[in-house]
């Protein structure tokens, strides 16, 4: 089987999509181990692996499955969402690794010997799951007797998981020079052209020779020549500076390139406003931010300060209730049934529920948004952060509203001002999918 969707959007991972097309070349023969995938952020693991996915179901539907354990936050999500990818229905419920190895011989027949591919994207997230918990999955899909090849992608090395276990490993290295280059050439097709503008490779190669001692991140790169890019335009256009003269021109972008590589990694340079495009007026802008309830601010905060304003809006509109589905680690020992009483089991309504984005925000306990940001921006934020303060400071920028009396010092309640869009665009810029932790999805 050949990747072409993988390989013509990937041309500079064609080592690694070959490495898989290895495995693929017979579908009937097992993988004896897991494959590995690692590397560092923003090298392409992930989005190869998804173009990958989307061609092995292509070829073979219902073959492969691509589950983040970053959003789904528990075992039971990771697994469930895997085997619903392998069947034709979406009542598949996994409880256990033990209710997942029935679940995956009813999903997949006996006499269906093709590979089923599980790719678990931020497979680190499982080690909080349990020490042994990787290695009891490997041994689940022993038992199904099913031909399944596991794959973990993830940024950390092997010896995280096991320092015994055997693997296939796949290397994903930083891209170099050139691939950087023609990667960020290919995300700005939109601002450079039809016609290909040798500014742009200019500024693009100044960029990575500046900071590429300290980052080889691609977002960073891209959220910089995002900021350069329609300076140097804007300054040919003026007639002050001439294409052919790059000396002049860096000496007047000079401190936007420090400025540039003195906030990288800081959560700012990334933040690129998404309404400030090419071909957008100030004025256009401006109106697609107030229809979206939002200033365009809300990208300019700190990493810390989004996750807390998307485990708000999290506790804002889902209840209670769903918050263990959500964003449990592992199973709850102490989780109970709840019975239905007699007086419950008579009743009956034809009212259907209203959904939860028409009644508005609703109010929630601090201790709970708190519970809910911990759990998502688990080692993605630094633990030393006064976390209180920025809850004081976003009441006081009125993302937050205070609804508890103010004597009320044990019970204080909040609820969040953002509109959906906002946050959206908020969860985007730290690259969390909100929508799979909504218990009523916004449409």
């Amino acid at each position: 089987m050949h990747l072409k969707t993988a390989r013509d959007q990937f041309p500079q991972r064609a080592a690694q999509i070959a490495a898989l097309e290895a495995y693929l070349a017979s579908p009937s023969l097992p993988v004896p181990f897991p494959i590995f995938v690692s590397g560092s952020e923003t090298t392409g693991k992930s989005a190869v692996l998804r173009a990958a996915a989307r061609d092995i179901n292509a070829a073979r539907p219902l073959s492969a499955a691509y589950v983040s354990c970053k959003t789904a936050y528990s075992a039971k999500l990771a697994l469930s969402k895997t085997v619903r990818q392998w069947s034709s229905g979406n009542d598949v419920k996994v409880d256990s690794l033990c209710s997942f190895v029935h679940a995956v011989q009813a999903a997949v027949p006996a006499s269906d010997a093709l590979q089923r591919w599980m790719i678990l994207d931020d497979a680190h997230y499982m080690l909080d799951w349990g020490a042994q918990f990787v290695m009891a999955l490997v041994r689940a899909i022993e038992l199904t007797e099913r031909n399944l090849v596991l794959v973990l992608v993830s940024t950390r090395d092997w010896r995280s998981f096991s320092s015994t276990s055997p693997i296939l490993p796949l290397t994903f290295p930083p891209y170099t020079k050139p691939e950087l280059a023609s990667i960020l050439r290919a995300m700005n097709a939109a601002a450079i052209g039809p016609d290909p503008d040798p500014l742009f490779d200019v500024l693009a190669e100044a960029l990575i020779d500046s900071v590429r001692q300290c980052c080889t991140n691609l977002l960073e790169f891209n959220a910089g020549l995002a900021r350069l890019y329609p300076r140097a335009r804007q300054l040919v256009a003026d007639d002050e500076v001439r294409p052919n003269q790059i000396a002049k021109l860096f000496a007047i972008l000079k401190e936007d390139i420090w400025s540039i590589a003195a906030g990288l990694f800081s959560g700012h340079s990334t933040a690129v406003d998404t309404y400030d495009r090419p071909g957008v007026t100030p004025a256009a802008a401006a109106a697609a931010r107030r229809a979206a309830g939002t200033t365009g601010k809300e990208q300019d905060l700190p990493t810390v300060t989004k996750y807390l304003l998307v485990a708000s809006y999290l506790a804002s509109y889902n209840p209670a209730s769903v918050d263990r589905q959500f964003f449990a680690r592992g199973r709850d020992p102490t989780a109970v049934k709840k019975r239905r009483t007699e007086a419950t089991k008579g009743k009956k309504t034809t009212i259907a529920p209203v959904r939860q984005q028409l009644l508005g925000p609703k109010a929630f306990p601090l201790e709970r948004m708190l519970a809910i940001f911990y759990a998502i921006a688990d080692g993605n934020v630094d633990h030393a952060e006064d976390v209180l303060s920025q809850v004081a400071t976003l009441v006081a920028l009125c993302y937050l509203t205070r609804v508890s009396a103010s004597d009320a010092l044990d019970n204080y309640r909040l609820k969040c001002n953002l509109a959906y869009d906002a946050v959206f665009r908020i969860a985007q810029s730290i690259r969390f999918n909100i929508q799979e932790c909504l218990a009523d999805v916004h449409n």
